[in-house]
C-alpha cells in the first residue's frame, strides 16, 4: 500500500499538517480539499481548548470574531463544550517555536496552532 493510499487511515490533523508543509506554510497553496471544514471532538476546555480528530490533539486559538459569533448563536458556553462535536468551517494554521517540555501538543520544540475563525456545534448532545 502506498503512502497516498494509506492516508485515508491517518489523522486528519496529520494530513493537514503534511499539506501545510508541502505548501511551504502558505495555506493558499494547499489543495482546496485540505482547507475545508474540520469536524472534531472537544477534548478539554480548561487551561487549553483542545480538540481531537480521534488520533491526535491540537489546541484551538479563537479569533474574537469567532467567539462573538458563537456566543450569539449558541446557548452552551464555550467552557462547557468538552465532549461535544464542533465543525470548524474557517481556520488557519501557524507554526511556532515552543518548549516541548512545557507544551503538551508540540514536537521538537514546534507547536501547530489551529486558529479558528468560524465554528459551530455539530449537535447539542455530548458524545
Amino acid at each position: 500500500m502506498t503512502t497516498e493510499q494509506n492516508s485515508q487511515f491517518d489523522s486528519a490533523f496529520k494530513i493537514i499538517l503534511t499539506q501545510y508543509f508541502r505548501a511551504n506554510g502558505d495555506m493558499l497553496k494547499m489543495p482546496k480539499a485540505f482547507r475545508s471544514s474540520i469536524v472534531c471532538l472537544v477534548k478539554e476546555t480548561t487551561t487549553f481548548f483542545m480538540v481531537t480528530d480521534g488520533v491526535f490533539y491540537t489546541q484551538c486559538h479563537f479569533t474574537p470574531e469567532a467567539l462573538q459569533e458563537y456566543k450569539t448563536r449558541n446557548h452552551i458556553p464555550l467552557h462547557l463544550l468538552q465532549g461535544y462535536l464542533i465543525e470548524i468551517s474557517r481556520w488557519s494554521l501557524e507554526l511556532c517555536r515552543t518548549d516541548s517540555k512545557l507544551e503538551f501538543c508540540s514536537y521538537a520544540n514546534l507547536a501547530l496552532k489551529l486558529i479558528v475563525h468560524k465554528f459551530k456545534l455539530v449537535s447539542n448532545r455530548k458524545n
